[in-house]
């Protein structure tokens, strides 16, 4: 329709000028020549303001995208973190079929962002000069999927896969998620006439750095329960097992000293006699020198690990301070207080420090994605109808502010 509009105007231009020569009379001609350029100016205006709405048509077609890709990436973490477990025959079996879906989908995800990339491309080069900045932001998406080598990563999470170290292919699936993130947030920066990066994004991205501590917490808080569960089970005796075999030297050396003792005596010292001792877990350095089984690699107890994964989500949680500035400070703050005060030697050997993590820091860091997710449906309209901010006068807008200053600091009090 709009071209159609610039069609009509430029044939009107066109015979204005046609009049124009054709007028014997100057002051007509020149009224027409006029007439002609103001129809050319007007039918340029409209090809320009066309030419935007293509643009920012392509710019939200290449946010959609990334964004769907975003979506498919968290499935395929969610099925890699499902493959973990399952020792029966069945269970194998279905993880065997459940790996070979999840490849196919890993392959076609790299073809995906192959063809992003190409289109991320094609639509730099048809941005005019006038559009510098917004091609600029382009450029660097176009950047980060090059520099981190997307579709090759994602291809070669299939081979972690097919090793079945599944502890690794979780985290560089988590790594390729938080590498399409940040193409999608180029795309997002990137001008145009209808979105811009605004409080509503500042409160998107914040929501996703919530949600990704909280599940890297909950991957920690996990682990540490399964391995505090397979040492109380290694030093567990087999009742069964014990019932079936018959008593040990030092079992019968004791039965003997029992009957012998006269009654009355002293009970003797509940001491381990020699080979008596109970089998201790390995070390942090023997877990370092005996692998698992079968040559996979699994997370042991190994505090110097434990203490990088610890600071690495300290950093999250400062980040994640940042960005949100005095939004949910105090609870932030409290969250990065708790994490420095955890005791990673006790996180290994005491139940209760392993429930202190998640008490303190997992459940507080959903009930603020929760309020956090709360905001961004509200002030994207899906909570509330908004209104343009400038219709509103500034006075009100005072009020509006102070209501909601109030309202976050009594909420702030309640909490404590």
């Amino acid at each position: 329709e709009r071209l159609a509009d610039i069609g009509r105007q430029l044939r009107r231009a066109a015979e204005q000028m046609r009049r124009a020569q054709q007028s014997g009379n100057p002051a007509e001609a020149a009224a027409r020549r006029l007439q002609a350029a103001e129809q050319l100016e007007a039918a340029r205006r409209q090809l320009q303001a066309n030419q935007r709405a293509l643009d920012q048509q392509a710019l939200e077609r290449l946010r959609q995208r990334a964004s769907t890709l975003i979506e498919r990436q968290r499935e395929i973490v969610k099925q890699v973190d499902a493959l973990r477990g399952g020792k029966t025959s069945d269970d194998q079996q279905r993880r065997l079929s459940r790996k070979r879906q999840l490849e196919r989908r890993k392959e076609s995800l790299a073809e995906q962002v192959e063809a992003l990339e190409q289109d991320i491309e094609a639509t730099v080069r048809r941005l005019g000069r006038e559009r510098q900045s917004a091609r600029e932001r382009l450029r660097e998406a176009i950047q980060m999927i090059r520099r981190n080598r997307l579709p090759d990563k994602i291809r070669q999470g299939n081979r972690l896969l097919e090793n079945e170290w599944y502890e690794q292919a979780g985290q560089r699936e988590r790594e390729i998620e938080e590498d399409l993130r940040d193409v999608a947030r180029a795309l997002q920066t990137a001008p145009g006439d209808a979105i811009a990066r605004n409080d509503i994004e500042r409160l998107r991205d914040a929501l996703h750095r919530i949600r990704r501590l909280a599940d890297d917490l909950e991957s920690l808080h996990r682990r540490l329960r399964e391995q505090a569960q397979r040492r109380q089970e290694e030093g567990r005796p087999d009742r069964h097992h014990e019932e079936q075999q018959p008593p040990s030297p030092t079992r019968r050396r004791r039965s003997q000293a029992r009957a012998d003792r006269p009654s009355g005596a002293p009970a003797p010292s509940n001491r381990p006699l020699p080979g008596d001792e109970p089998l201790r877990p390995f070390s942090d350095r023997e877990s370092e020198i005996f692998p698992a089984p079968g040559g996979r690699p699994e997370i042991k107890g190994d505090r110097r690990q434990l203490r990088r994964e610890l600071r690495q989500r300290w950093r999250d949680a400062q980040a994640l301070r940042r960005e949100l500035g005095d939004e949910f400070a105090d609870e932030i703050d409290a969250l990065i207080r708790r994490l420095r005060q955890l005791d990673d030697r006790r996180l290994f050997t005491d139940p209760e420090e392993i429930a202190r993590l998640k008490q303190q820091l997992i459940d507080p860091l959903r009930q603020l994605e929760h309020e956090v997710m709360r905001r961004v449906e509200m002030a994207s309209g899906r909570g509330l109808m908004l209104v343009d901010e400038t219709s509103v006068p500034q006075v009100y807008r005072k009020l509006v502010e102070e209501y909601y200053r109030r309202l976050a600091k009594r909420n702030r009090r309640g909490t404590h």
